[in-house]
């Protein structure tokens, strides 16, 4: 049985039913905005897109054949308009949404869940493994830049761990450029309880959507349990070190994390230390912006956290031999920064957003108490939490003008088309009828 669908225990149920149950109900309006602007920034676009795409056909049978040509471009510059007035009026305020609901949901959800499962080690939302760590296991190919959230450290018993949520995927470029995913799922790094001088790779025999990285110095290593052959291949720098390391009971103990994660399990051991790495091809612990995070979802969240336990447990790690010592520097090691970690107030407003992202050079004018609705105007007036935004709307002026200016952008749009192909208005006309 996967560790995301074993039974839930009871500590969590209590946590979600008195704490976590309120804390996402006043994540509520945050959410509600989040979805808001992002259906209004759809609508704005999608929409001239579909007339710009499909007009001619849709419009040709309703509008005078002399309009007809007009459809096409004007559709085109209103996709132009909608694509800037979603930027404005929604994208930003949306982003701005967006980071102050993700920053609350890892302190107030997430933090709490971590608690429970893990009292003995610390969880930094938007740290992660430094990058050099991960490419020193050499269990996957070095394409690509390396993003991660979700740090946890600490000890498991007398073993000294961290694991985070890592993502390496680059694109191919080219005509037919596409993303090619490396990883994405959990890491972990374990003080090894063996001294390791080489470097040996456990990995699956069949793999999807993850790219290896390459064997070359190292030998494939012939094991003698069928099952754990049939399910992974050994490479190493020293086969006789890798059978060392690769007990039977190791590689029984290797197969139930297998089983147990049902996901494509992926290890290493080098420098002493074991990397274990967990392939999910999503994110794990983001809140959710279709609907109100499920109990079921924040308990698979928690049996995330406790695969560290499930590894630690697995591997025997605790266990201590040939005197090798417990090494605890990996816990010294300044950990990689996300940069959502410089907007993580959770009280971000879309001023301060600019403010960051412009390096100081946008001012807040409005800097203040919140504004209120100005008298005999159809402002509307949103308040979210610890944030106000208040929406003018255009006078009619002003629409008329970009009316105007629409048009004339319509009409040169057909000028330049009919200087490119003369042709084409008498080849409308003399079209045949079906």
């Amino acid at each position: 049985m996967s560790a995301a669908n074993a039974q839930p225990p009871t500590d969590l149920r209590a946590l979600y039913d008195a704490v976590l149950t309120p804390r996402l109900a006043a994540l509520e309006q945050d959410r509600l905005a989040l979805r808001r602007a992002i259906g209004r920034s759809l609508l704005l676009i999608g929409i001239p897109a579909v007339i710009a795409l499909y007009g001619s056909d849709l419009l040709g049978t309703l509008l005078p054949e002399t309009l007809r040509p007009l459809v096409t471009p004007i559709a085109f510059v209103l996709v132009i308009a909608g694509v800037l007035v979603a930027g404005f009026n929604y994208a930003l305020p949306g982003f701005t949404a967006y980071l102050n609901y993700r920053a609350r949901f890892k302190r107030d959800i997430v933090a709490e869940i971590f608690t429970i499962v893990s009292p003995g080690a610390t969880y930094a939302p938007n740290s992660y493994i430094q990058p050099a760590t991960f490419e020193r296991s050499g269990l996957f190919e070095k394409r690509g830049g390396i993003t991660g959230d979700d740090l946890v450290r600490g000890r498991i018993g007398e073993t000294p761990f961290e694991a985070c949520e890592m993502n390496r995927h680059y694109s191919t470029g080219g005509k037919n450029s596409h993303t090619v995913n490396v990883f994405h799922g959990l890491f972990f790094r374990f003080d090894f309880n063996k001294t390791v001088r080489g470097h040996t790779v456990v990995q699956p025999q069949r793999t999807k959507n993850l790219s290896l990285g390459s064997r070359d110095g190292l030998d494939r290593v012939a094991l003698e349990n069928v099952a754990f052959e049939s399910a992974f291949e050994v490479y190493a720098t020293n086969p006789v070190e890798a059978r060392y390391i690769l007990t039977p009971v190791l590689m029984e103990r290797i197969l139930a994390i297998h089983q147990a994660t049902g996901r494509q399990v992926c290890l290493a051991f080098i420098d002493n230390l074991a990397f274990v790495a967990i392939e999910y091809g999503r994110s794990l612990f983001e809140p959710s912006i279709r609907d109100t995070t499920s109990f079921e979802a924040l308990a698979e969240m928690a049996e995330h956290f406790r695969l560290g336990e499930l590894v630690v447990r697995e591997l025997d790690l605790n266990t201590r031999i040939w005197t090798k010592d417990v090494d605890a520097r990996l816990l010294e090691e300044a950990p990689a920064e996300n940069k959502l970690g410089a907007l993580d107030s959770g009280n971000l407003t879309a001023a301060s957003l600019m403010k960051q992202v412009t390096g100081g050079l946008y001012v807040d004018a409005d800097a203040g108490p919140a504004p209120e609705r100005p008298a005999r105007s159809r402002a509307r007036v949103e308040t979210l939490t610890d944030s106000t935004i208040v929406r003018y709307r255009l006078a009619w002026w002003a629409m008329l003008c970009m009316a105007i200016s629409l048009a004339f952008a319509a009409i040169a749009a057909i000028a330049v088309g009919t200087l490119i192909d003369p042709d084409r208005p008498s080849r409308s006309s003399t079209r045949p009828a079906c």
